[in-house]
């Protein structure tokens, strides 16, 4: 058979060899006319921003390829059971955007159902509704019938998402069977341009939607916020302002009880001094707790006045043991003191620092029984700020870490022990936590359930000279170029002060360059100079939210993979999910939780480590912007014993050095690692303004890969000059080796 048509072709070709030609032409055009059109369909797929741009396109390429004036595209809802018409020109009939219910009586239907082209001239479309009428009215098509019409099912692997309908009503302009192979040929392609422009449709939509939610969520929950606030608010000034009235009537029975007793005593009525002594023991508690209250709410209105005076810390301690030696007595408790040798005076409030302790040990006490209870007391430099450290350590039976958050919140009671020896009010720890943030302090914690629990006040020594120094440093006015940390810079935008300076005081121990921002629109602005490598964010903010915040950044180029991690009050973490967010963290913050996230980020980026070496710190910041956006984790050095130090910290995987630099130059830096073996296989590029001499070229040719002029190089050929250098590196220790 084969031979037959080889034959057949051969004769046809010598004895007719023009029309042969012709016909070869016409198949070529036609082939090329249908490789363009479903290249045309292709690209239009990625080019489209609508669907209705999308339909036109494809209508415009099928008129390329057949007559096609008159088309329609029909969309099959499974779920719905409906058929649309989203996309209909016709010079008769304008059904679009309209749909309904997919029905067996419309033949557009039954293509789809069939999942077969269909191609009819009117009277066999006549002949074939008259043929399935039975006693309804038979198939037909929708509108006015043409004189030739023309569909192709659209089909994904087995599913049937609808149909193409062409129609003529001019026996002029006739649909041809290999119209209907052409239709057919590219329905396939068209089908799934559709699908994955529907499916982009819906996805914008719900994310539109889903902004919309958030936006007006957090709205909500602002407003929410507010009222909560205001309430809470009214609250306390309602309590602050009643301190006279409630507590005036209560001395005065706890006073009257007093005298009541010593006259029973006088007369020896013994059952009467017990009643009274229950009595007043009951009053003395009251005080205690209504005194707790008011202190709290005072502090939550800021009515909260500081008595700063001079006072010498052994003169406090002393104080405060002889209050609570009796205290330590009832659960056969002792506490141990341990102070600084030489004699510390201290600037601050002292009954402030008095109650702090004061609840620290009687917490102790509580929670303790036949124990040693430590008083450690020390001096500590952060920053240049002078911190008093209070550290209460007991060995009683701990808190579990599901009750670690809730331990400073109002009347919160450990529910580890029942002991009916001490009663406590529920308020101490917290009044204790905020007296230490009002004098500029925060308090720690650290317990093992069985164990004990060792609870840490941080407390300025001089309140009005190291406050001005820690507000400074909170307005943050650390310079984008300072020096790299051991474990990256990390940004922290939020509008609670306190928070911004506990956070960087703990970060700052743990190796980290700290920089924080007071709100949104400072937040962002820092990002941009500093390019942190991690972004610590608030949500709720008074001039633009944490969202908004998170959006703006992840739309910039420069800053959009720096991992942000969310750290706010209130239940968040679900719409976080849905905006994207990896790392949320709830306030207040278990510490713990947030080192496994920074741990996480920090050995991601040791993987792509660069040193840059230059004691221009403009050329630096450039270079680290440039390097960043290419995933690199930069770190800097402004010489060459600084740089030495640096490395002695984390190898990097490439250096980019200048020449000219103070304290120690370029040359002096690559002699000197030339001497540790663990720093021979660095790649080295030079970036320098100098200019060279025969010897210097001589010198660098041996111990560095690239030299480069300053200023005659863009970021791309740094990051091409960076991968070859480190690939060749690579090659040349892989060639040792074997």
């Amino acid at each position: 058979m084969t031979e037959i048509i080889k034959n057949s072709i051969h004769y046809i070709s010598t004895r007719f060899p023009s029309v042969f030609l012709k016909y070869l032409r016409k198949q070529l055009k036609a082939s090329d006319l249908r490789n363009s059109s479903l290249y045309d369909i292709a690209k239009v797929a990625h080019s489209a921003t609508t669907l209705d741009e999308l339909y036109k396109s494809i209508h415009d390429n099928i008129n390329k390829l057949m007559y096609a004036d008159n088309m329609f595209i029909a969309i099959h809802n499974e779920e719905g059971n409906v058929i649309s018409f989203p996309y209909y020109i016709d010079k008769f009939d304008d059904f679009e955007g309209t749909s309904e219910e997919f029905s067996a009586s419309s033949l557009t239907c039954n293509c789809i159902l069939e999942g077969i082209p269909i191609l009819f001239t009117k009277e066999e479309l006549l002949d074939f509704s008259n043929a399935t009428s039975d006693s309804k009215d038979g198939i037909m098509p929708k509108g006015t019938i043409s004189e030739y019409w023309l569909a192709c099912p659209l089909i994904i692997g087995k599913k049937k998402i609808g149909a193409i309908v062409v129609q003529s009503y001019e026996k002029e302009n006739k649909l041809t069977l290999e119209d209907r192979d052409l239709l057919n040929f590219v329905s396939e392609l068209v089908a799934m341009v559709i699908q994955r422009k529907t499916l982009e449709a819906e996805q914008l939509e719900y994310q539109s939607n889903l902004e919309t939610k958030i936006r007006e969520r957090t709205k909500e929950l602002f407003f929410a916020k507010e009222k909560a606030e205001s309430a809470a608010q009214a609250k306390s000034e309602f309590l602050a302002n009643m301190s006279h009235e409630l507590r005036t009537p209560l001395n005065a029975i706890i006073g009257f009880c007093e005298i009541l007793i010593e006259d029973a005593t006088e007369l020896k009525q013994k059952g009467v001094v017990s009643d009274l002594g229950k009595i007043h023991k009951s009053g003395i508690d009251l005080l205690a707790l209504i005194n707790d209250i008011l202190d709290l709410s005072k502090i939550e209105v800021r009515k909260v006045d500081l008595n700063i005076s001079t006072f010498n810390l052994k003169d406090l301690i002393e104080s405060v043991e002889t209050t609570l030696e009796p205290y330590a007595k009832i659960n056969n408790n002792k506490i141990n003191i341990n102070l600084p040798e030489k004699e510390i005076v201290l600037r601050s409030d002292e009954l402030k620092i008095r109650q702090i302790l004061f609840n620290l040990l009687t917490n102790a006490c509580k929670n303790s029984e036949g124990n040693q209870i430590n008083l450690l007391v020390a001096q500590e430099i952060t920053k240049n700020v002078n911190f008093l450290v209070f550290k209460v350590e007991d060995f009683g039976v701990g808190i579990s870490k599901d009750k670690m958050k809730e331990i400073f919140e109002p009347f919160h009671h450990s529910d580890v022990v029942d002991n009916s020896k001490i009663k406590g009010t529920g308020l101490g720890l917290t009044i204790s936590k905020r007296y230490s943030e009002l004098l500029g302090g925060y308090i720690d914690v650290e317990s093992k359930e069985g164990t004990g629990s060792t609870f840490t006040a941080y407390i300025m020594q001089d309140y009005h000279h190291d406050r001005d120094k820690t507000i400074s440093r909170v307005d943050g006015q650390k310079t984008e170029d300072a020096l790299f940390p051991e474990k990256g810079k990390i940004l922290v935008i939020d509008d609670d002060i306190n928070f911004l300076d506990l956070v960087d005081r703990r970060l700052t121990k743990e190796g980290y360059l700290v920089f924080t921002a007071h709100n949104g629109l400072n937040g962002l602005d820092k990002a941009k100079k500093l390019v942190p490598d991690i972004i610590i964010l608030d949500i709720i903010m008074p001039d633009i939210d944490g969202w908004t915040v998170y959006q703006k950044i992840k739309k910039i180029p420069l800053l959009s993979q720096i991992p942000i991690i969310i750290v706010t009050i209130g239940d968040y973490e679900k719409m976080a999910k849905d905006f994207g967010v990896v790392d949320f963290l709830s306030k207040p913050i278990v510490w713990n939780n947030l080192h496994q996230i920074l741990e996480k980020y920090e050995v991601v980026s040791k993987s792509k480590h660069i040193l840059v070496v230059d004691d221009d710190s403009s050329t630096r910041t450039i270079l680290r912007k440039m390097l960043i956006k290419d995933g690199w984790r930069v770190d800097e050095a402004e010489n060459g014993k600084v740089a030495i130090e640096r490395m002695g910290m984390q190898m990097p995987e490439l250096i980019l050095l200048d020449l000219l630099m103070p304290v120690m130059d370029g040359f002096k830096f690559l002699k000197e690692i030339k001497k540790m073996d663990a720093w021979l296989k660095i790649p080295i590029i030079v970036i320098t303004s100098k200019d060279l001499t025969v010897d210097d070229y001589s010198f660098l040719t041996d111990n560095v890969d690239k030299v480069i002029q300053k200023g005659k190089y863009n970021r791309q050929e740094i990051i091409d000059q960076i991968d070859t250098s480190i690939k060749e590196s690579k090659l040349k220790m892989y060639l040792k080796e074997d």
